[in-house]
């Protein structure tokens, strides 16, 4: 874990570039990834986020960091959710729930593709 103090500097050079993106490209969809509740915290204070990706994180801390919730902000939950733990996922007010086990799950076939020319 970085220092507080090593943490707020790469904070402030990560908002500062958020400022500058969302003047460059202004219909850009900004979207971050937060493995804990304390970069949550920080996400929410950062102007020109659009959405928070809650990776990994428990129905307890999925609800802790939808409270804390500034302007627009958008919540996704990912990681480790499946179909049997989707809708205890849902009810704690995310807005977007990935479910990688739908992909983890599909079983790849093998399509071939022949090209042949045919003189016309």
């Amino acid at each position: 874990m970085a220092s507080p103090v090593r943490f707020s500097r790469r904070l402030s050079g990560f908002a500062d570039r958020i400022k500058q993106l969302r003047q460059e490209r202004p219909n850009i969809r900004i979207e971050v990834e937060a493995d804990d509740l304390e970069q949550v915290r920080a996400f929410v204070e950062i102007q020109g986020i659009d959405a928070i990706l809650l990776d990994n994180m428990t129905p307890a801390q999925i609800r802790e960091a939808v409270a804390l919730r500034k302007d627009n902000i958008e919540f996704e939950a990912s990681g480790g959710i499946t179909l049997k733990n989707v809708n205890r996922i849902a009810a704690t007010g995310v807005d977007y729930v990935s479910v990688g086990s739908l992909t983890h799950a599909a079983r790849a076939i093998d399509i071939g593709l022949e090209m042949t020319h045919v003189p016309g």
